[in-house]
């Protein structure tokens, strides 16, 4: 959410990313059954860039960005998250480990999924850093559904409020585009 104070900054949002081991969800709780995903757009969509790496796992590099971001002693911030049930609670739970041995104490507030998503379509409130949900869109224009300021809440699912005048004029050329290749 770039409306929070704790969010809203790139250190912590940077911090986040390699704070958070992705591979250990694949081999510990998907027992090696699923792919990490190093990025938002997902494998089988035609904008999927198999050579995007991503953050690398990095926990002490994550820990110097949250005192970076002015917060010596850590800091907490609170996520919207669906009651999944089991494998989205373990993960969930896994967030919270990790970001707490970086200096990120996670705080839930845990919603029945229909609320949940309403919650979500409405918008982030200032005072939660974020949420955290799954979706694997195979179109080519899902990134900017989430990113477009023109999508941004209560117009759309931008809840998390990014906005970049560059990025929404490639949406923009891209939504025009025809060829599948250039967009």
């Amino acid at each position: 959410n770039f409306k929070n104070e704790v969010t809203g900054k790139k250190e912590i949002r940077k911090a986040m990313n390699m704070g958070f081991n992705r591979q250990a969800i694949v081999d510990d709780l998907a027992h090696g059954s699923q792919r990490v995903a190093n990025g938002i757009i997902p494998p089988g969509c035609n904008a999927y860039d198999p050579n995007f790496k991503g953050y690398d796992y990095d926990p002490e590099q994550a820990r110097a960005l949250v005192k970076q971001a002015g917060y010596e002693d850590g800091v907490e911030v609170t996520f919207r998250v669906a009651e999944y049930g089991q494998y989205g609670d373990a993960v969930v739970a896994r967030m919270q480990q990790e970001w707490k041995d970086i200096g990120i104490k996670l705080n839930l507030e845990k919603m029945e999924w229909v609320t949940y998503m309403h919650a979500w379509a409405n918008g982030l409130p200032p005072e939660h850093g974020g949420l955290q949900l799954g979706w694997g869109m195979s179109a080519d224009y899902w990134i900017q559904l989430i990113a477009h300021s023109k999508f941004q809440s209560p117009n759309g699912t931008n809840s998390g409020y990014y906005s970049n005048p560059q990025v929404d004029e490639l949406f923009d050329q891209a939504a025009a585009e025809h060829d599948a290749e250039k967009r």
